[in-house]
């Protein structure tokens, strides 16, 4: 058996057809006056395997590459004391506040994690940082007495 490409353009706009009506009645009123075996045909149809299709035939979409941003400490410090956790917002992507995340903690975000998240998170690891520096420069002043 050998099926041209006429066969299965007609089987193309029989299952189209199908998709595009509504209501039960419709479908049955049509399938009825299209198709010489109404019961045969819904039976091949549901016993089509998807799955199963050679995969040379399914065409297969590669993903968009991100551009993949690196910064470095000393520069997220820098846009976190300059700016605006509004700012922070509005001018950078959810991938590059990851990508800043990841370059702190040498780990991926949450997955649920907000923009708003990573912000805190980061901020948060500056002021610690911050403060670490200043206890110890009150540990040096103490020691000089």
């Amino acid at each position: 058996m050998y099926l041209t490409k006429e066969n299965i353009t007609i089987l193309n706009e029989v299952i189209t057809n199908i998709n595009n009506l509504d209501t039960e009645e419709e479908k049955t009123t049509f399938l009825n006056n299209s198709v010489e075996d109404v019961s045969l045909l819904l039976g091949t149809l549901k016993s089509l395997n998807k799955s199963k299709l050679p995969k040379a035939h399914k065409k297969h979409v590669q993903p968009a590459e991100a551009a993949k941003k690196v910064f470095d400490e000393t520069i997220i410090s820098d846009i976190f004391s300059e700016k605006d956790d509004r700012v922070i917002i509005a001018e950078y992507s959810m991938a590059d506040l990851k990508a800043m995340y990841q370059s702190i903690y040498k780990k991926k975000p949450l997955s649920n994690s907000k923009k708003q998240d990573i912000i805190n998170t980061l901020r948060c690891r500056f002021y610690t940082r911050d403060r670490a520096k200043a206890f110890a420069s009150l540990a040096e002043d103490r020691e000089r007495r």
